[in-house]
């Protein structure tokens, strides 16, 4: 009975002491394991993300106008007559002509324009641009509209745009070349 009793503590001594040995030799293997595999991500701070810029899908309709041709858009004609302007905010349009004074000076007419703007991006700055026309308010100064739709192209350049309105072709700059003065009505 010593002689088995010895013999299994031999046997398991030994096994063990394989076990640890083929440790050893894993664990030398895998020593720079974390080091390689799991790298330590540090966050680099004080560093800015860039902004997220909004890129339309070619030939999809949304609401509102584009951020490019927001604000006032000024047409310089050779003839004083044609001088116009057109305001864009986020889902209206409003333009007209001016109307020339004796002093040299311009005064916009009545501004007629587009409500419930959708749009549509048709790729190399060139948008369509479609809503409800409207050519007078109500006494509360709300556009009222007779429910007549009105599409035209136009294309956004960073200082222009360029509009194409079937056989009349326009640019609009943001600055008048001209002296505006306001309407008693409009002050």
């Amino acid at each position: 009975m010593k002689k088995k009793l010895s013999s299994v503590l031999i046997m398991t001594a030994s096994l063990v002491c394989l076990g640890l040995a083929s440790n050893v030799s894993v664990s030398a293997n895998n020593e720079g394991h974390n080091k390689k595999v799991h790298k330590v991500v540090k966050k680099k701070q004080n560093k800015k993300q860039p902004k997220h810029t909004f890129k339309p899908v070619i030939n999809k309709w949304y609401n509102g106008t584009p951020k490019g041709i927001r604000g006032t858009w000024y047409h310089n004609d050779s003839n004083p007559r044609y001088n116009a302007y057109i305001t864009y905010n986020e889902n209206q349009s409003a333009g007209n002509y001016f109307e020339n004074n004796a002093d040299d000076t311009f005064t916009p007419e009545y501004a007629k324009g587009l409500i419930n703007i959708r749009y549509s991006y048709l790729g190399n700055n060139k948008y369509k641009i479609r809503g409800v026309e409207y050519l007078r308010t109500d006494s509360n100064n709300r556009p009222v509209s007779e429910h007549e739709y009105y599409e035209y192209k136009v294309n956004v350049y960073p200082n222009r745009l360029h509009f194409e309105l079937g056989h009349n072709v326009k640019d609009y700059v943001k600055k008048p070349n001209f002296k505006i003065k306001q309407s008693e009505d409009n002050q």
